[in-house]
């Protein structure tokens, strides 16, 4: 049975006050209101004496008389907007064929007043958000019935029940109000005009000139609009103009490109397809330009791409598109990009080869002729689904048609070795490089990623557990050397380079062996790198941060005592402190990537006394940001004091609480590493959320594992093959489900309660305009749950043991700690108190 639409009190007893007979008979279903009532509520000097009749109040001065009193003497018939009076002619030609000849006069004066009122509207369409709530205030105290109707629209519940609520007046007023009703949305509450359009909207052969002018009103507020409300608004007009085009018969209306443009620039690629294939079957014709952004953004998703390359080739056979001209180009390289298939994606992606070939093969057709840039984009494509051999052959075909490699192919066939640990090739690319690539920062920094990831790869292969020093830093510093400056970099490292070069090089005259000498891959590099030239003094290039960051993470992964991290640290620290340049402008641009790598280092070292260092570096981080912010806010002028130090970002706290769930004996200190980072204002992303699952799920927590899937989808993060994999390391699977499920029926039985008691409390008084909200110790149950686990949990745990080293600093990092902890105990005990002080005044 279909639920009666929904009429708030406020407009519901103003109707009652005029007797309507049709709006007597809905019945009042309590609810809350969509905006406060005293934004809505009319001026209570306002009558009327018949259905939906609310003149304006007498103390309200009359637009048609002037301060003596003498009415003003003018046209009736309005100006017509000065840019649109061309097109006016053709408008009226075709209303003078839609409509009979008795009527043609009215529906001219009608179109005329439109217009009017329309250009009125357009022209003031600038206003703020602050004028144009006051001004809507002043327009709703008026007393027009139009604006009654769309507060009575405004209050359901969706679309659907503003339809049925529409459909309530009968249809000769619903033909009369269409034009008012959608003016004064498009005016007075333009973020529901969609959804209002959506719910009044019926086909009438005169007013196709509304709905042309209303979706031009429509994309120009949504060029007005930030993110995120912008693309929420995209789609919304975008299902209103859909809705349209499946509504009304061909050829109905016709809109401007533009506002298809501007339509389509924040619909979704879904979307996008729709409306093409809606405006094929509408015949509505279709600019070149537009046409050419229907093929770019039905590119963007695999599903779409053959009807992009469909409509490209139907430009190209109409000779609206040169073959081989840029637009033809860049729209071909688009369908040739595809996204990177990942172990574990969807079934789907399976295809995408196949499909990458035919597109590749229909764009041939065409006569396209590729270049450097379709090259490149093939070849991106292979480097990215691991398909180096395919990847060379279209080297090979690319040299063989006369098209020279630039130095953006050649980092993609290093980026495709670098993914297949391919020596072979990155052999071959440095004998192919020319001698300009050695000044190039993209190639530098694809060599140096290669020796870097090449070691990872044997350290994986022959499955050593961290911590392992791992010995790329040596053949990266010769190369950086060849190429780069050391100053920048010796600004970062606590060791001499000068002195660091001078002993590698005495090592290799007294044939000792090196540090890598029992690891494969640093043997293969030896040979290789000789292949790379070294430039003069004066022809070396600054580093990047990209480059120096390639070279600190290798440094620090050098180490082989948890010492040497915690003294580097200090001397980055320090540095810091004093304000280096180099690391000012490095933390600027990479923010916490070198606090992160050290504590994840750390963390991968036994002991106690590993975690609370990683702890005092986090407390670290905290105290310095807060000073430095405190300095520049104080003094916000002066530009030495702007804020240096980074405080911990969303990745710090995912590796802290990574190194803590992967150690033994602080895994169930997890949940309170989790509420330490969202008590300072960093919101958990996917990898947080799903190691936090993952070390319940090893822990065999059942309860934690569960209220952590489901807080996980309550921030809309979607369960991905790494959430699975971590579920997985659950042995009893099915009781967790079952305790998700029920915790579901729980809270759907909660809600619907306070429902209830709402609408008990609504029925009482029906007279009454304000509805109480939901509490917060409500809303808040399932977080309170969750804290009344972990003080459980945490009061059964140790933090640290009292075997520790009588050291004076280890018991002030220990004191630290123990007090941090118990400060998180008593804000979770404060918390719990409020939600009983709340269920007992409840």
């Amino acid at each position: 049975m279909q639920q009666t639409p929904f009429i708030c009190r406020s407009c519901l007893s103003n109707i009652r006050r005029q007797g309507d007979p049709l709006q007597l008979r809905l019945p009042l279903r309590p609810r809350p209101l969509v905006r406060p009532v005293s934004s809505l509520a009319p001026s209570s000097d306002s009558h009327a004496t018949g259905p939906y009749q609310f003149p304006v109040s007498s103390s309200q001065t009359n637009p048609g008389t002037n301060s003596g009193g003498k009415k003003r003497t003018s046209s009736k018939q309005p100006k017509p907007l000065k840019g649109w009076a061309n097109k006016w002619k053709k408008d009226r030609s075709v209303i003078g064929k839609n409509v009979s000849k008795s009527a043609y006069h009215s529906s001219i004066l009608e179109y005329s007043r439109w217009k009017h009122k329309f250009s009125h509207i357009w022209n003031r369409r600038d206003l703020d958000k602050k004028r144009r709530d006051r001004y809507r205030d002043i327009a709703l105290q008026s007393g027009r019935p139009e604006l009654y109707i769309i507060q009575d629209l405004l209050c359901q519940r969706d679309v659907n029940h503003m339809r049925q609520a529409w459909q309530l007046i009968p249809e000769e007023s619903r033909a009369k109000l269409w034009r008012p009703v959608m003016l004064n949305t498009l005016r007075w509450f333009p973020d529901q005009a969609p959804d209002i359009f959506r719910a009044i909207f019926a086909q009438d052969g005169s007013n196709f000139y509304t709905v042309v002018d209303s979706f031009l009103y429509m994309a120009d507020y949504l060029q007005r609009l930030q993110e995120p409300l912008q693309s929420e608004y995209g789609r919304a007009v975008a299902g209103a103009l859909l809705h349209c085009y499946h509504s009304t018969s061909k050829r109905y209306i016709c809109l401007r490109q533009n506002t298809i443009y501007y339509i389509l620039r924040h619909a979704t690629t879904e979307q996008v397809y729709e409306l093409l294939m809606a405006i094929k079957e509408y015949r509505q014709p279709l600019h070149v330009n537009t046409k050419q952004h229907f093929v770019w953004y039905l590119a963007k998703e695999p599903k779409y791409k053959p009807a992009a390359a469909d409509l490209l080739r139907e430009m190209i056979r109409d000779g609206q598109l040169d073959v081989n001209g840029l637009h033809c180009a860049a729209l071909a390289t688009a369908i040739l990009s595809f996204p990177k298939i990942t172990a574990g994606s969807k079934e789907d992606d399976e295809s995408l080869p196949a499909l990458r070939s035919q597109l590749n093969q229909e764009l041939l057709e065409f006569g396209l002729q590729p270049n450097i840039i379709h090259y490149t984009t093939i070849v991106r494509n292979l480097c990215d689904n691991n398909e180096l051999g395919t990847a060379w052959q279209v080297y090979d075909l690319m040299t063989s048609q006369g098209v020279q490699p630039d130095l953006i192919f050649y980092s993609q066939l290093l980026y495709g070795a670098t993914l297949a640990n391919d020596h072979p090739s990155f052999r071959r690319i440095l004998e192919l490089l020319p001698a300009e690539a050695s000044q190039d920062p993209v190639i530098t920094n694809g060599i140096l990623t290669f020796i870097h990831t090449t070691t990872v790869w044997e350290l994986r292969k022959r499955k050593m557990k961290p911590p392992v020093p791992i010995p790329s830093f040596e053949y990266m510093f010769k190369t950086y050397s060849k190429l780069l400056d050391l100053g920048p970099l010796q600004a970062l490292l606590n060791i001499d380079l000068q002195n660091y070069t001078a002993e590698i090089h005495q090592r290799e005259l007294d044939g000792m062996s090196p540090s890598w000498a029992g690891w494969q891959s640093m043997r293969s590099l030896r040979n290789t790198l000789a292949l790379i030239p070294e430039l003069e003094a004066e022809a070396r290039i600054q580093p990047g941060n990209d480059t120096l960051n390639l070279m600190v993470t290798s440094f620090i992964r050098n180490f082989s005592q948890p010492y040497s991290l915690i003294e580097f640290y200090s001397n980055f620290r320090n540095r810091l402190k004093q304000g280096d340049p180099t690391i000012l402008a490095f933390v600027a641009s990479k923010g916490t990537q070198i606090h992160d790598t050290v504590i994840k280092a750390i963390l991968e070292w036994q002991g106690t006394n590993m975690a609370l260092v990683a702890l005092d570096i986090v407390s670290d981080m905290l105290k310095d940001a807060a000073a430095s912010r405190a300095l520049f806010d104080a003094d916000p002028h002066k530009p030495d004091l702007e804020p240096r130090h980074p405080a911990p970002s969303v990745y710090t706290w995912s590796v802290l609480l990574h190194g803590f769930m992967h150690r033994r004996e602080h895994r169930e200190q997890g949940d309170r590493i989790f509420k330490m980072m969202r008590d300072h204002g960093v919101q958990a992303n996917r990898v947080t959320w799903n190691t936090l699952i993952a070390g319940h799920a090893r822990l065999q927590a059942v309860g934690k594992t569960a209220s952590a899937l489901q807080r996980m989808e309550a921030a809309a993060y979607k369960p991905d093959r790494f959430t699975l994999r971590a579920f997985g390391y659950l042995l009893n699977r099915e009781a967790a489900l079952q305790m998700m499920q029920r915790l579901d029926d729980k809270k759907k039985r909660r809600q619907a309660a306070f429902v209830a008691k709402l609408a008990e409390a609504a029925a009482r008084d029906e007279n009454s305009e304000e509805i109480p909200e939901v509490p917060d110790w409500i809303a808040a149950q399932d977080e309170y749950r969750m804290m009344e686990e972990q003080l459980r949990d945490i009061s059964q745990s140790v933090v640290v043991e009292e075997s520790l080293a009588e050291g004076g600093e280890e018991r002030k990092v220990v004191k630290a700690a123990e007090e941090d902890w118990k400060e998180t105990a008593g804000e979770i005990e404060g918390l719990e108190a409020y939600r009983a002080r709340n269920v007992a005044s409840a």
